[in-house]
């Protein structure tokens, strides 16, 4: 599947989602609410589709929520209650957006870290045990074990140490 293909049916789950969440929410009327269900397909968009396509979902639910809830409310709320509404409702879908996407960009670098040790320390996927520069293999447990934690002193290069004013804690 292409890029573009996989991108144009993220998209349609999304609104097909969207839309599910409209009919339901025009069925229910204002006796049952259904907002929390509109973070389904924007939490959808935003981790297949990225962050813009994200909050361009969270305006779109807004607004199909505001539309859903009109037939019941019909004109007897004043337009400063409904803008202050949709603008909450936007707040809220699209902080729920950015935090999804900060916890992807997260858990790919995270991924990506990973990688790195892996590709630095040999390890087998399936016994769990360690390449050492001897030629043998060991138990991860007993690799670490054998490994005690240095204080930071002893974990910073020459250059760093000197720099480092004396009793400064962490990094």
């Amino acid at each position: 599947m292409t890029p573009s293909s996989r991108k144009s049916l993220g998209l349609i789950v999304a609104l097909s989602a969207l839309v599910l969440v409209a009919w339901l929410d025009l069925y229910t009327g204002l006796q049952i609410s259904v907002f929390p269900l509109y973070i389904f397909p924007v939490v959808w968009s935003t981790w297949f589709l990225g962050l813009g396509s994200g909050l361009g979902l969270s305006l779109l639910a807004t607004l199909v929520h505001r539309w859903a809830d009109w037939p019941a409310l019909g004109s007897e709320m004043k337009l400063g209650i409904i803008l202050e509404r949709s603008l909450s409702s936007f707040v809220l879908l699209g902080f729920i957006a950015y935090s999804f996407h900060v916890f992807k960009l997260g858990r790919r670098s995270d991924r990506e870290r990973i990688g790195q040790l892996e590709a630095m320390v040999r390890l087998c996927p399936v016994c769990n045990r360690v390449h050492r520069t001897s030629g043998q293999w060991q138990d991860f447990e007993a690799c670490l074990a054998e490994r005690p934690v240095l204080p930071l002193e002893q974990r910073l290069c020459p250059d760093c140490q000197a720099e480092r004013a004396p009793g400064e804690d962490g990094l």
